[in-house]
């Protein structure tokens, strides 16, 4: 439920013939992760967040009037785009604060293959 706004952008963009670069993901070499990500490893907080924070508020809105005046019929179809929203913004912002910690801390957070799991 809460990638169909972005899924609506991106279908509105195509059907709109609206061209845009491809831009690859970042990469780096998977042994060295353990060494943090590399200085020139950017991420922009999306702008997308909010508007899908809109979103959030308008379907918590929606469900409190229907448990105001107590008119449940509308409950699951508020409560289900309102969780995967909070889901998908929860995600990106999560994310973006953990891809801007510092090259130390993320020393500690890398899982290392090598390592045996025990």
């Amino acid at each position: 439920m809460g990638i169909s706004f972005q899924n609506s952008i991106a279908a509105m963009k195509g059907f709109a013939g609206y061209k845009s670069a491809f831009i690859r993901t970042p990469k780096f070499n998977y042994e060295q992760a353990a060494r943090g990500f590399p200085e020139n490893y950017q991420v922009n907080f999306p702008r997308i967040v909010f508007d899908e924070l809109l979103l959030l508020i308008y379907f918590i809105a929606g469900l409190m009037y229907g448990v105001f005046y107590r008119d449940f019929i509308f409950t699951p179809f508020h409560t289900l785009p309102a969780a995967g929203f909070y889901i998908l913004i929860f995600i990106s912002v999560t994310e973006y604060f953990q891809m801007r910690k510092p090259i130390s801390d993320l020393k500690n957070s890398v899982i290392n293959p090598a390592e045996p799991f025990i």
